[in-house]
């Protein structure tokens, strides 16, 4: 009996993929000049140089071959980490100096939209700092001193007018903060002394 035409082709079809090993490869890394990759190839991988430290990139992958995450080294020491959405799109992007998080830092929704920015020295969080709606208007911004909310701080409905305004002392609510509805419109104002809400 002679194979049907549809048969013929699926058997053409099932040897070309099993002669193109190219389809089924898995991710690997491009490792800089003076280092080799470790690991194994689309499940984690690093490259290092001949001493054994690590220098260029190192990477982690699902089973189905989609990044998850990268990090950088420059001999021995991590410089950048890179953590990446189930679509591919960027997630988070952090800095390092002598082990600790340093420098600028952001953080992504899954359709691309920031979702948090803000810096690091020396491990804790220092200076300006913003959260955002997943449209991609702040939600809230303010000041970081030492990983401690600190001065004016300014919260917004989701259709950017501001929701509430008022001052953090060493990380509590400290004076004035005033509500408003998403108008713009002043709805109260509440005192508060070191995180208490006054009568």
């Amino acid at each position: 009996m002679r194979p049907s035409l549809i048969t013929f082709t699926s058997a053409i079809a099932l040897c070309t993929l099993l002669l193109a090993p190219d389809v089924f490869a898995a991710p690997t890394l491009t490792c800089p000049p003076g280092t080799s990759a470790r690991g194994k190839a689309g499940q984690s991988q690093y490259c290092v140089k001949p001493n054994g430290r690590r220098h260029g990139p190192a990477a982690l992958w699902q089973a189905d071959g989609k990044l998850v995450a990268k990090t950088i080294y420059k001999n021995g020491a991590k410089t950048t980490y890179l953590r990446y959405h189930g679509n591919g799109k960027m997630q988070l992007r952090v800095r390092y100096r002598s082990g600790m998080l340093n420098g600028p830092w952001e953080s992504w929704y899954t359709h691309g939209t920031r979702s948090a920015r803000g810096v690091y020295k020396k491990g804790l969080l220092e200076g300006r700092f913003t959260l955002y709606h997943f449209s991609g208007v702040p939600s809230e911004t303010g000041l970081y001193r030492h990983n401690v909310r600190e001065g004016l701080w300014t919260f917004f409905h989701k259709n950017g007018k501001k929701a509430v305004v008022g001052h953090y002392v060493t990380g509590v609510r400290d004076g004035a903060w005033t509500d408003y509805d998403n108008k713009g419109s002043k709805t109260r104002e509440l005192h508060y002394t070191q995180g208490r809400l006054k009568p």
